[in-house]
């Protein structure tokens, strides 16, 4: 915070994977893989339509997680063609039609999955930067 003035930051970042059938996918972005977690996260709470995914991952994230509506519904069509969600149409008043999207019980599956890939993930990268040069690799360590 800056002057009184909460600074709006964007989380973007890739880092790639080499793990084969991790969160990520071989050779996919890890923030591809982040952002099928966090969308069947928030539908497994119950149905919502898009605009409402992208505002409650924001408000959740205090604005640190501000997703491209293209990039949200491009996860969501693949995840709707995998199974994890399927959409449905409802008019709510005199407004036009919403998609909601529904989770699947392929989808809780996933998300379990996804939940524990992302655990792993995350000690791992909590360990490195843990490293304080104490225990020192030698050279065939690495190669």
């Amino acid at each position: 915070m800056k002057g009184g003035v909460k600074e709006e930051r964007n989380v973007y970042f890739t880092i790639i994977i080499e793990r084969e059938g991790d969160m990520m996918g071989n050779s996919d972005n890890f923030r591809k893989g982040v952002m099928e977690l966090l969308l069947l996260k928030i539908i497994s709470e119950g149905d919502c339509y898009g605009y409402q995914i992208s505002q409650t991952m924001k408000k959740l994230s205090d604005g640190v997680i501000v997703v491209a509506e293209g990039s949200m519904y491009t996860a969501l069509n693949k995840l709707e063609k995998k199974g994890c969600v399927s959409d449905y149409r409802r008019r709510v008043g005199d407004r036009p039609e919403r998609i909601y999207y529904h989770l699947e019980n392929a989808g809780k599956e996933e998300l379990n999955r996804l939940m524990i890939d992302y655990a792993e993930f995350t000690e791992a990268v909590k360990v490195v930067l843990a490293y304080a040069g104490e225990e020192k690799l030698e050279q065939r360590d690495i190669i």
